[in-house]
């Protein structure tokens, strides 16, 4: 019965943070148009194929320019190929 206490807060906690969570990534600015889809595959909306786990393939879809900023980093300058 000590435990239930503790439990239930820490319920509370997760469901709040979690509502949190969903308000923040709705009010996040998308991309609109072709691209979208695209660019949410790929991760990051600054950073299309730098975050993306398999980012040559994903560089392939982009006309894109990569490098190394560190390990397992990979920073690219993209643009949409047409």
């Amino acid at each position: 019965m000590k435990l239930l206490l503790p439990i239930l807060v820490i319920c509370a906690v997760l469901v709040i943070a979690n509502a949190e969570l969903e308000e923040f990534s709705e009010n996040a600015p998308a991309p609109y148009g072709a691209e979208a889809v695209e660019e949410r595959a790929c991760g990051n909306y600054k950073d299309k194929c730098g975050s993306y786990g398999n980012w040559r393939e994903c560089c392939s879809k982009w006309k894109c320019s990569c490098y190394n900023t560190g390990v397992f980093q990979k920073t690219c300058d993209c643009g949409y190929k047409n």
